[in-house]
């Protein structure tokens, strides 16, 4: 799944963490379950952590949205091309 598919809706910072993991290929492209799954993103561990980095580097780069609560979403008016400083080398 795609980031924008997998943030269509308004997710808790600990289900956004759980969905970018999927699709980084990082966990198996299993349903969330709150037993298995919750406490690995609620206690401060490697893994949880760089994860709630990357989210903030999307909303930084303005490919999500965070609101108040820490919920994430698709930032559906994002482009790539407006977000990208790439500067043409003179030739």
């Amino acid at each position: 799944m795609r980031l924008p598919e997998a943030f269509k809706d308004w997710l808790d910072f600990d289900g956004a963490e759980f969905e970018l993991a999927k699709c980084l290929g990082l966990m198996p492209n299993v349903p969330w379950d709150p037993v298995a799954h919750k406490a690995m993103f609620w206690t401060s561990n490697r893994f949880g952590n760089e994860l709630y980095s990357v989210l903030e580097r999307l909303v930084a780069m303005g490919a999500l949205e965070m609101n108040a609560e820490r919920q994430f979403r698709w930032n559906a008016a994002f482009d790539y091309q407006q977000t990208a400083d790439i500067e043409e080398e003179d030739t």
